[in-house]
């Protein structure tokens, strides 16, 4: 089992871990805010695009993204992302910096048999307590697992260490063998720095909710890899929206080897309008297209007025 760092963003700061980092202009650090509270509207978007949704005492929607592993009969290298938000913890502390502390369970089994469970404390600071009660805030924890390919199940279990906020999730995985000339699902990401060997990590900040804010980000970030191959492979990026009518379309280049390759498009968000989409890729001449659920927010556009 191989476990990536964390990753946290809440507000204007990255943090990772327990340490503070500065935010860097390619990195949105605000996961996109449902409309207040989290509602069961809110919930049944997230749950209809095929997310994990807690509606319990800690509300989270959560994402699960497969990548090669080694060799594709060894493992399916298994990225588990949740989002939260900040108002969900008990901060404490004195003077300006403000702490909090909550805990992660995943367990992964086959039948009753676990095959792999991980057990981490993180640790969220801020600089003041109206930044941990800002509405807009969300936290970004993720995890790397490595799983056999078949079907499986995963309990994902978060606490607040300092208050009473705890929930358990159960979902069922179909974990996929990615070997041969093939593609992974494609990633709504934050950022993204393309791996080149398929024992290492991808080094990505993802987006667990898989939505964009239109008012704040103008494309959505998509990543693709490709196994077995060649570089300049050409891949077709597809935006359909919920009539399944073509939105967008791009083609960009594999880059890498024969053995790992990827590619990065930005989708620009004027071209999509507010709504839900399915992002799709696909290689000419393979016969499998792989997808995953995109949703924009315009939550100010109806009180904004038109540009001149």
């Amino acid at each position: 089992m191989t476990a990536a760092p964390a990753m946290a963003l809440l507000s204007a700061c990255a943090i990772f871990g327990s340490h503070r980092a500065t935010p860097r202009g390619d990195l949105p650090v605000v996961d996109p805010p449902a409309a207040g509270a989290a509602t069961r509207e809110t919930a049944n978007v997230y749950r209809d695009a095929g997310l994990i949704v807690s509606e319990q005492h800690f509300p989270f929607v959560a994402v699960v993204h497969y990548f090669a592993g080694r060799t594709a009969d060894d493992s399916t290298l298994t990225l588990v992302a949740l989002s939260f938000a900040s108002q969900t913890l008990a901060f404490s502390g004195d003077g300006a910096t403000r702490h909090a502390r909550y805990d992660v369970v995943l367990e992964a089994r086959v039948g009753k048999h676990v095959i792999t469970r991980t057990a981490n404390r993180e640790t969220v600071e801020v600089n003041s307590p109206s930044e941990a009660l800002q509405a807009t805030a969300r936290i970004v924890f993720q995890r790397y697992l490595r799983l056999p390919p078949g079907d499986a199940t995963l309990l994902i279990d978060i606490r607040d260490a300092n208050g009473a906020n705890a929930a358990t999730v159960r979902t069922r995985l179909a974990v996929p063998r990615l070997g041969g000339r093939m593609l992974a699902p494609p990633v709504i990401a934050y950022r993204v720095v393309p791996r080149t060997q398929r024992d290492a990590l991808p080094r990505l900040v993802v987006n667990p909710r898989d939505a964009i804010d239109a008012e704040r980000d103008s494309a959505a970030t998509i990543y693709v890899e490709g196994y077995g191959l060649s570089t300049g492979t050409r891949v077709l990026v597809t935006v359909l929206d919920e009539n399944a009518r073509i939105v967008r379309q791009d083609t960009v280049l594999l880059t890498g080897s024969f053995v790992l390759g990827s590619a990065t498009v930005h989708v620009p968000l004027a071209s999509l309008g507010a709504g839900r989409f399915i992002v799709t890729a696909a290689v000419p001449g393979l016969a499998d297209t792989v997808r995953t659920p995109l949703l924009v927010q315009m939550a100010r556009e109806a009180r904004a007025p038109s540009a001149p």
